[in-house]
Parts: C-alpha cells; sequence; structure tokens
C-alpha cells in the first residue's frame, strides 16, 4: 500500500485542477474501500459505470461498494479478523 502511495505522489501533482484533484481522490476513496474488504476493485467499478449514467443524484448511495457486495453476495474479509 505505501508503494502505491509513493508512486501516486509525482501523478497527483499532474491533476490539472483542484477540481480533478477531488475527483481523482475519489476514485482513489472507491478502490481503496474495495481493497481493504478484499473485494475486487475492477469487478466493482465496472458494475458502476454501467448504473451510474442512468441514476438520479439523489440515489447516488445505492452506488457504493458496500451496495455493491451487498448486491452480490460478497462479505468483507474483515468479519473474520
Amino acid at each position: 500500500m505505501l508503494r502505491l502511495i509513493a508512486v501516486g505522489r509525482k501523478n497527483w501533482l499532474f491533476a490539472g485542477n483542484d477540481a480533478g484533484g477531488r475527483r481523482a481522490a475519489g476514485m482513489y476513496s472507491l478502490v481503496g474501500t474495495c481493497r481493504y474488504h478484499g473485494w475486487d476493485p475492477y469487478a466493482y467499478l465496472g458494475w458502476l459505470f454501467e448504473r451510474l449514467p442512468s441514476r438520479p443524484a439523489d440515489r447516488l448511495l445505492e452506488l457504493s461498494p458496500l451496495a455493491w457486495a451487498a448486491e452480490n453476495g460478497l462479505t468483507s474479509n474483515l468479519t473474520s479478523k
């Protein structure tokens, strides 16, 4: 995990502007949540990008990694610790 931060450090300099940096931070948070729970981030992002265009803004919470895991019957690897 520390290597990801070190590699990303230079990449974050080129976010373009503050809004780009906030978007990148949001994506890192989504991927980080999946990794933290032991879920496949690529499967989640594929699921997310299929549903995101048709979802109203007031229902975005239904697209969280936890909602995706519940829909797919996944459990967190944290429950076994």
